[in-house]
């Protein structure tokens, strides 16, 4: 049964890049990112990590009283191996468990299974893929208060458990082991793989010096042997010598020869000649011994010239490859500094033209004081549209669906904030404004018309209801606005039809 554990640090920046594979990886296999999975919970869905920090921190400033520390870890996450078995239910139960009984809410679950290393064996060709399956947990580690949990190591063994039960599968060993991130993961297998044939070559090193040793003795013990021989074979022709100067009788020279094998067996001779065949047998052994490493060691040899070749081979093409990574990274970054130019370059060129545009017609880009600018905000939740946010007089904070493409324009100072509004709360605000001038008389009326004379919606037909009711003729000096009092109805009319206005729908 495969182990499992849970390792829970502090959520980093590009975790939810990274989570939601936003971000090029080297290490995972796009053909298996397919099988990912991942799961909100519908308390957070739509809200960014960093609005669900600032959410913590409005929560925790309301409770204490003060602002929460900037070393504060409210966000943290945890990650947990996984095995081929091991499905999103699981570990939504595993997110309940966690909540119920020491009060840790998940507010998103991501299951990777296309990350991984390569790892090659000598018997085999090619590489093999070791998956190394593991799924994300995004955690709100705060009370509803907004302050931090407080939980022991005591918490944190029982929480190992509670995940392998859930899991169904085995508990890891406690240790101190720091856990290692993929890119560290992958770094300490190749690591390991390369101090493997380090070893490999040390051990076969040390069998060849052995075998070598093991030659140097026989050698040395052969040419002791070898001498020996040539001592008795010396011995035996000098007393041969001394029997053919005595010319004695052929019976003198048999009680001499019997004498000389009695005087050898006394020195050892016949010993000697015992003890050299029992060694000319054990260097015939060791011979063949010998040949038999000598094999071995070249096999070895040829062995190990072949993974050195291999390993030259692969340290030139990382050579190269580093070589050709840092001629492209430079490349890179010329070609970033030359697009952030251009690009800082057309930013303001459009800042100023949209400032001349602003200056030329300031009405166009006002907005009255029934909208609320400050409580202006865009929310952008993942794969949905984005949702604008403001402060209407008589509909408090009100939000609207955008098109991607209007916001992505506001944020490269294409259009305005205003103009923003106006596209999607022009009918509010009219509605506003309208309330606002049908409770107003006389001169109130007049200078709340004058406020909004210089912004966009000014000349809006349901706007301009309540002033041109009293159809007053051409030429008229009552008043303060002049484009409001010194014009009949009829030319209000026409120039509203030439803006574009379809007047037939107003009733002015």
């Amino acid at each position: 049964m495969k182990k499992t554990s849970i390792n829970i640090q502090p959520m980093k920046a590009g975790s939810e890049r990274h989570n939601l594979r936003h971000k090029e990886l080297s290490y995972i296999r796009k053909d298996l990112s397919h099988l990912n999975e991942s799961w909100f919970d519908p308390r957070y869905e739509g809200k960014s990590m960093n609005e669900v920090r600032e959410d913590i921190a409005h929560r925790y400033k309301t409770a204490v009283g003060q602002k929460m520390q900037k070393t504060a870890q409210p966000l943290r996450e945890a990650v947990v191996v996984i095995g081929d078995s091991t499905t999103m239910e699981q570990l939504r139960q595993l997110a309940t468990a966690m909540e119920r009984q020491f009060g840790i809410k998940t507010m998103q679950i991501h299951i990777h299974r296309d990350e991984g290393h390569s790892t090659a064996h000598p018997s085999q060709k090619g590489e093999e893929w070791k998956p190394n399956l593991h799924a994300h947990m995004c955690l709100d580690w705060t009370k509803p208060n907004g302050k931090s949990l407080a939980l022991n190591q005591l918490h944190m063994s029982q929480l190992q458990t509670m995940t392998a039960e859930i899991l169904g599968m085995e508990r890891g060993v406690s240790s101190d082991v720091k856990h290692l991130n993929a890119v560290q993961y992958k770094n300490k297998k190749e690591a390991e793989r390369s101090l493997a044939l380090q070893q490999q070559n040390e051990n076969l090193q040390a069998e060849i010096a052995q075998c070598q040793e093991s030659n140097d003795q026989l050698r040395s013990e052969n040419e002791e042997l070898l001498q020996k021989a040539d001592l008795i074979r010396k011995t035996v022709a000098e007393l041969q010598s001394e029997v053919r100067k005595l010319k004695i009788t052929k019976k003198g020279k048999q009680a001499m020869l019997m004498g000389l094998n009695k005087v050898t067996d006394i020195f050892g001779k016949s010993d000697l000649l015992l003890e050299k065949e029992k060694l000319q047998g054990k260097v015939k052994e060791a011979e063949d011994t010998l040949a038999l490493w000598q094999g071995k060691v070249e096999k070895l040899k040829t062995d190990l010239a072949r993974r050195t070749a291999e390993r030259d081979k692969a340290l030139q093409e990382l050579a190269e490859c580093k070589e050709q990574l840092a001629k492209e990274q430079e490349e890179n970054y010329r070609q970033f500094l030359y697009i952030n130019n251009v690009s800082s370059e057309l930013r303001q060129m459009k800042r100023e033209k949209s400032a001349q545009e602003r200056a030329k017609q300031p009405r166009m880009y006002g907005i009255p004081s029934a909208v609320d600018m400050s409580k202006f905000n865009i929310m952008e939740a993942y794969q949905a549209p984005p949702s604008l946010f403001i402060g209407i007089e008589g509909y408090g904070r009100i939000s609207k669906r955008a098109e991607p493409e209007d916001v992505r324009a506001w944020r490269a100072d294409e259009i305005s904030k205003e103009e923003l509004i106006a596209k999607y709360f022009s009918r509010e605000i009219e509605v506003a404004l309208t309330r606002r001038l049908s409770r107003l008389k006389g001169a109130r009326l007049t200078a709340e018309v004058k406020n909004i004379e210089n912004t966009m919606f000014f000349r809006l037909p349901s706007i301009l209801r309540i002033p041109c009711s009293q159809n007053i003729p051409a030429g008229s000096t009552c008043g303060e606005n002049p484009n409001v009092r010194h014009r009949s109805r009829e030319e209000l009319l026409r120039e509203l039809v030439d803006q574009g206005y379809n007047v037939n729908q107003y009733k002015l």
